[in-house]
């Protein structure tokens, strides 16, 4: 048996009708999809600045470019990187925008030993 013509609820113990249902579920994958896209640019972004190459002549300093992309969804990166002038240490920045709009960053040093 079906009720029909059921108006949509509007007070916390109403019933809801077929209409209301399906613009819930509608609202719920919209918002999937939405954290499936913040995802898959992040991840972009960590490719981004993967890609980024790193000083390797002491005393040198290279400034860096770099590009990601998953699942329709892309970043650029920009880095710098400086090795110290005994070849011992090195400092690395760098820093990213995907197509979400959201910025990701990084810093790093490490020591040859």
């Amino acid at each position: 048996n079906q009720i029909h013509n059921v108006a949509p609820g509007k007070a916390p113990g109403d019933a809801v009708n077929f209409s209301q249902l399906n613009n819930l579920g509608d609202k719920l994958n919209d918002k999937i999809d939405d954290a499936a896209d913040d995802s898959d640019a992040g991840i972009a972004s960590t490719a981004a600045l993967a890609s980024l190459p790193q000083a390797y002549i002491p005393g040198k300093s290279m400034i860096t470019g770099g590009l990601g992309y998953r699942e329709g969804q892309g970043a650029a990166a920009v880095g710098l990187s400086k090795l110290s002038d005994n070849g011992r240490w090195v400092i690395k920045v760098g820093g990213s925008v995907d197509t979400q709009g959201k910025f990701t960053g990084n810093t790093g040093i490490g020591m040859h030993f």
